[in-house]
């Protein structure tokens, strides 16, 4: 859900979000901002490293530009 809607990493600890989740299920322990952090960013270097080897595969080349 933080990834998917660019959510911040102190979300965790929002006040209203906390009270939401433990509505949604009370035993369910939230997660600190530093231990969200490190998850996304292993999950943003596992599927950086798939984008790579399927780039490698390609005979082809690309190009990628980026509007600043």
């Amino acid at each position: 859900m933080i990834i998917k809607h660019e959510y911040p990493f102190n979300k965790v600890e929002h006040e209203y979000f906390k009270e939401f989740v433990n509505n949604l299920n009370p035993q369910f322990k939230l997660i600190s901002c530093n231990t969200l952090k490190s998850d996304c960013m292993g999950i943003y270097q596992e599927e950086k490293g798939k984008l790579y080897k399927f780039l490698d595969k390609l005979d082809s080349r690309i190009s990628c530009t980026t509007d600043l």
